[in-house]
C-alpha cells in the first residue's frame, strides 16, 4: 500500500497532485504542468462556460485568476479521461470511483470550504466575496480523512 498524504507539509516538492496550481509550494512550480493527455482550449472554455452557468446561481463562483482556474479544469477533464470521472486535480485520485466519490468535483467538502474559508481546497471554486478581495485569502486546510488517502 502507498501513502498518498494530502498534507503540503507531509510532500516532498514536487509529490503534488498534477493539475493543481493552488497547491504547488513555489511559483515556479505554476509555469508548467506536465501531462499525457492535452486538452484543447476549446473545451476547456465550453466547460467554464457550462460549469459557470450552472455554479453561480448557487452562490459559487470561479476564482478571478483565470489561469489559475484554466488549469484546474484542464485538470478536472485530464482525470476524466484518465478515470472516467472527474476527481478533484488537487488531490490523489486512487481511480477507484466508489473511493473516490468525496473528491469528485464538486467535492463533498465545497460547501464547508467556501462558507468557512471563502474557497474549496483548490481554490477553483470561491465566494463573491472572496473574489472581490473582502476577506482573506488564507490556504484551505484538508478536510478529507486521512484513511481515504490510502491508494490500494
Amino acid at each position: 500500500m502507498l501513502w498518498a498524504s494530502n498534507s503540503r507539509a507531509d510532500r516532498a516538492p514536487g509529490a503534488l497532485a498534477e493539475g493543481c496550481p493552488a497547491r504547488r509550494e513555489s511559483p515556479e512550480e505554476n509555469h508548467e504542468v506536465v501531462s499525457e493527455v492535452e486538452m484543447p482550449e476549446n473545451e476547456v472554455q465550453k466547460f467554464y462556460e457550462t460549469l459557470k452557468r450552472l455554479q453561480e446561481p448557487r452562490g459559487y463562483y470561479f476564482n478571478a485568476d483565470m489561469t489559475m482556474t484554466s488549469e484546474i479544469l484542464k485538470g478536472l477533464l485530464k482525470n476524466k479521461a484518465r478515470y472516467g470521472y472527474m476527481s478533484c486535480p488537487c488531490r490523489l485520485a486512487s481511480g477507484n470511483r466508489e473511493s473516490d466519490k468525496d473528491i469528485i468535483c464538486p467535492c463533498a467538502y465545497r460547501e464547508a470550504d467556501v462558507k468557512e474559508y471563502g474557497s474549496c481546497y483548490c481554490n477553483l471554486y470561491v465566494s463573491r466575496d472572496w473574489n472581490e478581495g473582502k476577506i482573506p485569502h488564507s490556504i484551505v486546510p484538508e478536510r478529507r480523512p486521512p484513511e481515504k488517502t490510502l491508494i490500494r
